[in-house]
């Protein structure tokens, strides 16, 4: 995919803006003006790939450059760690060509020479090893290579002489060589003929053109992406229609788009985001004309859009559009070519997973999309590993963090909420958010909980809503149907308090009465059985419940006397009764009565006791300070500090408030969700910054937020999908990388 090739990642790993990277140095990219800096040397941008979440160019000089996601190697630079502008590969600077697949990146250099590095682990780099390399390694000793493309798990190449070779992932096929279920650990010859020019390597399947303009697709054809009339995959070269006229083809995740030698386009196979362009949204298993025109100048599939510049060098996108990847200044898919609104003559356009980027006839190089590993070369990541001060209101009350999305509540109680839309706080917006929200016009709102797809709150007046995923009937409206608005939840009007967590949700009334509803796995609704309830249903008989927090499979409760209840799952001990064993019922944590809040958390659990001590138990590998790791099955002190003031636990880190408003969090940081400016774990609480105003603190799936005495809200650590709330992941108009 890309301009040869292009492919999609396997791990989790945005902007809505168009990008400009025209100006390199040794730390940044920049844009809006052609590069001045002496590392450059006034060079221009003349090849471009874009992977799954990494990008690669070459100056016109042949240096070059590679940035974005690299927990393989995959950019060469010798090193594992994400860039976020581009990074001069090898000592190698007559580069000629570069393809970036899936987590593996191959060139050809001006010698014929042929290198790959990146993933291995379907040895898609063709060494006869399955060892990644972190920097270029040489294919062969042979040095009359014309092009190469790499795909997600395989790569093929031409070599001077016309000869097709393929290697890595054949399960599908892809390959070309006959046989689908093994690896190729080097270069494999595709048949015997000796006239290919031009090859395209997908997510599992490839496409080439012959000096005569034939076309030929092989490898997975389950939406008709081979173009053969059927969705019969094909493990050898297969005949493309009957003339002989093809300039070029690109492969995509599972469509595929070529080139007449005309300039007209043709596209055909999944067509289920708009990507084939031709005002539709179904599949086709042959080529399809795309458009009026007969001016096409090259054309580029990507994972579900395409990107293709005319003759004259105006840029086209389609397709799906969430990240806002086809550079339109929206985020809405678009079933027929979208023209860029960017001055300027085109090149070329790769399109990526999630981004794409293009070459201006100028030497511009401007990128757009996603850039949550720094693809797109800004100069940023979209995660934070330091508090983010978020916008300038300083009047929050309250924040959750969830999973993919937040919700806080202001002193107003207005009702604001960022985020992953899929699940999460506003299903019938359907793209994320990356600032926050008000979605509701009224500002009754008392308190907040996000869970990991679903939210609830309660308003001033007891009334309980809940929205977003409900297939467990975790939202209690008597349906499994997802909400995209907030319902109400019975008629009551004496709601307190509500936790959403994973599948399940629990309240407490004013009358001091409980009630949990949602999936009941584990008996974590503490009814006594395991029976899914889509309505709240109430918890025993006891009238004197304080407060409760849902945890991954399980729940706690406090109780006004200060006693402390668990139940659900306890394969980890997280309930805290000295055992393993699952509670279906609320089950009395020891003898003490001076408990004062508690938190539930993956598989893990903490509390406060009224004289500010803190205790946590439950599996060790969440980071529980003072436990062994074997973790344990009761409370275990943690520290000997008693000014605890809150504590929040997330899935794999925990953070609290103690003294007078000191923040303090540990665990899991892979993604800076304990805000110390590292990514490195942490098994004791550590302060984070030397302020002491923190008032209160949420701790999410992978991200954190908090409010400050002012009533200012931060938030730091993961951000895919805008759940920080900073406006980092899109921008929707071009913007100016300044170079340092």
């Amino acid at each position: 995919m890309g301009n040869e090739s292009r492919n999609i990642l396997k791990h989790q790993c945005g902007s809505n803006v168009i990008i400009l990277v025209a100006a390199l140095i040794t730390a940044a990219c920049g844009s809006g003006t052609k590069a001045s800096s002496d590392d450059t040397n006034g060079m221009s941008w003349q090849r471009i790939s874009t992977g799954g979440q990494h990008t690669c160019a070459i100056q016109g000089d042949g240096k070059l450059f590679c940035w974005g996601h690299n927990s393989c190697g995959q950019l060469g630079d010798g090193t594992t760690e994400d860039k976020n502008t581009p990074t001069h590969v090898g000592s190698e600077d007559d580069w000629k060509s570069i393809s970036v697949g899936e987590e593996h990146t191959c060139g050809v250099n001006g010698r014929g020479e042929l290198y790959c590095w990146g993933n291995n682990d379907h040895q898609q780099i063709g060494d006869g090893t399955f060892r990644d390399a972190n920097s270029p390694v040489r294919i062969g000793t042979n040095g009359d290579w014309q092009n190469v493309s790499a795909g997600a798990r395989h790569t093929c190449a031409v070599n001077m002489s016309g000869e097709l070779y393929c290697w890595g992932d054949g399960e599908a096929g892809q390959v070309g060589d006959g046989a689908n279920e093994m690896n190729r650990s080097a270069p494999t010859r595709v048949g015997t003929e000796s006239d290919w020019q031009k090859v395209s390597a997908g997510i599992a399947h490839t496409c080439a053109v012959k000096v005569s303009g034939e076309l030929y697709c092989w490898g997975s054809n389950l939406y008709g992406q081979l173009g053969d009339e059927t969705t019969e995959s094909k493990n050898t070269p297969v005949h493309i229609g009957v003339k002989s006229d093809w300039q070029s083809v690109s492969t995509g995740e599972k469509h595929t788009c070529g080139l007449k030698r005309s300039g007209e386009l043709y596209c055909w196979g999944n067509n289920q985001k708009g990507q084939l362009g031709d005002e539709t949204t179904e599949s086709k298993s042959t080529p399809v004309h795309i458009g009026v025109k007969s001016e096409w100048m090259s054309v580029s599939a990507g994972l579900s859009h395409t990107c293709a510049v005319t003759m004259s060098g105006e840029p086209y996108c389609w397709g799906q559009n969430w990240d806002g990847q086809l550079g339109d200044g929206t985020r809405e898919d678009k079933n027929t070519p979208t023209r860029i609104d960017f001055v300027g003559e085109w090149k070329s356009i790769s399109a990526g997973w999630k981004h794409s980027c293009g070459e201006r006839r100028d030497g511009w190089l401007l990128c757009w999309g996603e850039n949550q590993s720094g693809q797109l070369g800004k100069g940023a990541f979209p995660d934070k590993n330091i508090p983010t001060h978020i916008g300038a209101a300083s009047d929050w009350q309250g924040v959750s963090a969830g999973d993919g999305h937040t919700c806080g509540v202001k002193k107003s109680g207005e009702l604001y909420c960022w985020g992953n839309a899929a699940h999460g706080p506003f299903t019938e917006i359907t793209l994320p958010q990356d600032i926050p929200k008000s979605f509701d016009v009224k500002s009754d709102w008392q308190s907040i909980s996000a869970g990991m797809y679903h939210t609830c709150g309660v308003k001033n007046s007891g009334e309980l809503y809940c929205w977003g995923d409900n297939r467990f009937g975790q939202l209690g409206d008597g349906t499994e149907e997802n909400k995209g608005a907030p319902v109400r939840i019975g008629m009551d009007s004496d709601w307190q308090s509500v936790s959403a967590r994973t599948w399940h949700t629990c309240g407490v009334k004013k009358t001091g009465k409980l009630y949990c509803w949602g999936w009941n796995e584990y008996g974590r609704l503490g009814d006594g059985s395991e029976f899914t309830r889509n309505t709240p249903t109430r918890i025993g008989t006891a009238i004197d419940w304080d407060v409760v927090s849902a945890g991954e499979a399980y729940s706690c409760a406090l109780k006004t006397n200060g006693e402390l209840y668990c139940w659900g799952h306890n394969f980890h001990g997280q309930l805290g009764d000295g055992t393993t064993e699952d509670r279906n019922t609320p089950t009395r944590i020891g003898m003490d009565s001076d408990w004062e809040s508690v938190s539930a958390g993956e598989r893990y659990s903490c509390a406060l006791k009224s004289s500010g001590e803190l205790y946590c138990w439950g599996n060790d590998e969440s980071g529980l300070p003072d436990i062994e790791d074997t973790g344990s099955t009761t409370p275990v002190r943690v520290g000997t500090a008693r000014d605890w003031k809150s504590i929040s636990a997330g899935m794999y880190h925990t953070c609290g408030v103690k003294g007078i408003g000191e923040l303090y969090c540990w665990g899991e940081n892979y993604f800076g969700q304990l805000g110390d400016g590292t990514r490195e774990y942490k098994d004791v609480p550590i302060r984070i910054g030397a302020e002491s105003v923190w008032q209160s603190v949420s701790a999410g799936t992978y991200h954190t937020c908090g409010i400050q005495g002012t009533a200012e809200l931060y938030c730091w650590g993961r951000n895919e999908y805008g759940q920080l709330g900073d406006g980092s992941m899109w921008e929707e108009t071009p913007q100016q990388v300044e170079v340092n």
